[in-house]
């Protein structure tokens, strides 16, 4: 019995882990990609008004 108990506890601790780092990375790579996407709309922005 004690056994799947162990294994639920390293469930419990491990999947919050998990969501934690994936979640890290998908939002690194979502401020990435909003950077990206202001600067390049700052550009073109910027392209026209300069001329």
């Amino acid at each position: 019995m004690m056994e799947p108990k162990d294994g639920q506890a390293l469930d419990i601790f491990l999947w919050p882990s998990l969501l934690l780092g994936s979640l890290r990375v998908a939002v690194s790579q979502l401020l990435l990609q909003t950077q990206a996407s202001t600067d390049e709309t700052h550009l073109n922005i910027a392209g026209p008004s300069a001329r």
